[in-house]
């Protein structure tokens, strides 16, 4: 299953990647910018001046508790052992201890800058900012910079794999950097996206085995090199091996964009005019890479 927000707060779901259908009954919002799914049923998704809750896999929805400023864009979603945690556009964090019934400031430690995204990999949570690269050992309590390296710390985007959580792929607005050590060194993984295509807005990792990051930029959606090949074989000296290439249909399954209205992946995701992709979100079931000889 994936799913899909809009620029005009309304829920999408696909099985296939290929029809989608809306779900947004109870949504009051005129932005839907995170999704988080805690479960196969229980959804979470973040919008101007609220997070919205699913118990139903995104049939109906409910505003969750007070704490996010009403005038706020929640643009980031994650959980960590039982804590939810959402980024704003206006800079800083809050935690929810409760399900989301309470919001609560979650901001030490941050730099300044909107949070992009947050992504949690082994033990440890990691979040975008307009600042660079922060990470959590304690739930969202207190972070701590990890920006060595980046060269840009306009960070909009965060992936990893679940078997090699010290492998972290960052996106900025003037392409993509890699960590092969949990984010304390960072350097650039692409000399150079395709022309138009620099400014990276979210990341993604196919399911196995090719587990292909996937970059969604405002000149479409690019594959690039694996999480086998790039935590494997170049770390700590990582680089993409192969060159980026274009999407291909079997991929776009992997894909949920946050378009404008009901397209078809398959047909319409590189069409000119629909490529400024806001949001890409996993599908079920993305285990990470595993090293082979």
């Amino acid at each position: 299953m994936a799913y899909a927000g809009t620029f005009s707060g309304s829920f999408w779901r696909t099985a296939n990647g290929t029809l989608w259908t809306e779900h947004s009954s109870g949504l009051g919002a005129n932005i839907a910018s995170a999704i988080l799914a805690t479960s196969p049923i229980t959804l979470y998704l973040g919008t101007d001046g609220a997070v919205y809750v699913s118990d139903d896999g995104g049939d109906s929805w409910f505003p969750t508790g007070s704490g996010i400023p009403g005038d706020a864009l929640v643009q980031a979603l994650e959980q960590d052992n039982g804590v939810l945690v959402a980024g704003i556009d206006q800079g800083g964090a809050f935690r929810s201890l409760d399900n989301g019934d309470s919001w609560i400031d979650a901001t030490t430690g941050l730099g300044p800058g909107p949070v992009n995204d947050l992504l949690k990999s082994g033990r440890v949570l990691h979040t975008a900012t307009g600042s660079g690269v922060y990470a959590s050992i304690d739930q969202a309590s207190t972070w701590v910079s990890t920006t060595s390296g980046l060269t840009n710390t306009d960070v909009r985007a965060l992936a990893g794999g679940r078997r090699l959580p010290r492998v972290l792929v960052a996106g900025t607005t003037s392409g993509v950097f890699v960590s092969g050590n949990h984010g304390l060194n960072w350097q650039p993984a692409v000399a150079a996206l395709p022309s138009g295509s620099d400014s990276v807005n979210a990341l993604a990792i196919t399911a196995r085995p090719a587990e292909a990051v996937l970059a969604a930029t405002e000149g479409g959606v690019w594959k690039l090199s694996s999480l086998v090949e790039l935590g494997c074989a170049a770390v700590p000296d990582a680089a993409f091996a192969a060159p980026v290439t274009a999407v291909g249909a079997n991929d776009i399954g992997s894909v949920a964009g946050a378009w404008p209205g009901p397209y078809s992946a398959q047909k319409d995701l590189n069409e000119d005019g629909r490529n400024n992709v806001a949001d890409i979100m996993l599908t079920a079931s993305v285990f990470g890479a595993v090293c082979t000889p």
